[in-house]
């Protein structure tokens, strides 16, 4: 309800606010600003002479409340529209992404510019997807330049991102260097720098295949509550995408493997030197297991040891 303090130096529990470092003020004119029958604000005024305002005053100012009330909440939808219209945009540009692309890598970029554009608060961004052991390996960033955080393997309890895919849950980080292990032992200045952050785990068929995360360095508590709800919906999509993308590398390797054994057992075939069968074989073993370098040992009989050929 208004509020109208004719001299704040003779009202008990009321203590005078001082304007622009001068002497406090005597008169206050307070009345709430109502949108819907809920207080989102207060408009006050205030006068260093004592007993200022009248009955008319505070009518008049009531009257401006309820109409800057009116404007400040339509700003308020205004915004919040353009806002979710920018997340249905990202949301439709992300799902023509996963559908269009099905390499891993760019698919992975995709996501993560994807979410960053709809999330604005994210500054940074990285994909961890789930090894055999358990562990997360870094496998996309975004807003991330040091080199040495290409193909990190995160172990658990390390950073929130390990949290996220043992809990299965999606979490908002206000402080970043509360509670979690800094990934890196303090070595990486850009992981050091990050302040808060929102994590969501990547699930598909019931299995967390990992975790996409969102990072702010410049300030705690940058992500909102709509922010994760937004990402999570980010996840649920790309985790399907993703698991789909792995699984056609995985097709196209085994089928790649089949074609070279063909070759070899082609090769083989047709050749009675030993020389030159060993020299295609170790040719395609070389470039199927991006190997450095391959040899050949022969057990030798009479001196009982492995021999090169």
């Amino acid at each position: 309800k208004p509020l109208r303090i004719k001299n704040v130096q003779k009202s008990r529990g009321v203590k005078p606010i001082i304007v622009g470092g001068m002497e406090p003020t005597r008169s206050i004119l307070a009345v709430p600003l109502l949108a819907r029958d809920k207080i989102i604000g207060v408009l006050s005024v205030q006068s260093w002479e004592p007993d200022v305002y009248t009955n008319e005053d505070q009518i008049f100012l009531e009257t401006l409340a309820s109409e800057a009330a009116v404007a400040f909440e339509n700003a308020r939808l205004f915004e919040e529209i353009r806002r979710r219209l920018i997340e249905l945009e990202s949301l439709s540009q992300v799902s023509a992404s996963l559908i269009s692309v099905i390499d891993l890598a760019p698919l992975l970029e995709n996501i993560l510019a994807g979410a960053r554009k709809a999330i604005p608060a994210a500054e940074k961004g990285t994909i961890f997807l789930s090894e055999p052991n358990n562990a997360l390996r870094l496998h996309a960033m975004s807003g991330y330049t040091d080199p040495r955080l290409i193909d990190m393997v995160l172990l658990d309890q390390q950073g929130y991102v390990t949290r996220v895919a043992r809990e299965r849950n999606p979490i908002k980080i206000d402080d970043a260097h509360a509670g979690y292990e800094i990934p890196g032992n303090g070595t990486i200045e850009e992981i050091d720098a990050v302040q808060s952050g929102i994590a969501a785990p990547l699930i598909v068929k019931g299995k967390v295949i990992g975790v996409i995360s969102l990072d702010n360095a410049s300030r705690k508590a940058a992500f909102t509550d709509s922010d994760l709800r937004l990402l999570v919906t980010f996840a649920s999509s790309a985790a399907v995408a993703i698991e789909n993308a792995r699984l056609f590398t995985e097709t196209q390797q085994r089928l790649h493997r089949l074609s070279a054994l063909h070759s070899i057992d082609a090769a083989i075939g047709a050749s009675v030197d030993i020389h030159v069968t060993l020299s295609i074989v170790l040719e395609h073993i070389m470039s199927e297991l991006k190997a450095d370098a391959v040899a050949v040992l022969m057990f030798n009989p009479l001196t009982r040891m492995l021999e090169y050929t």
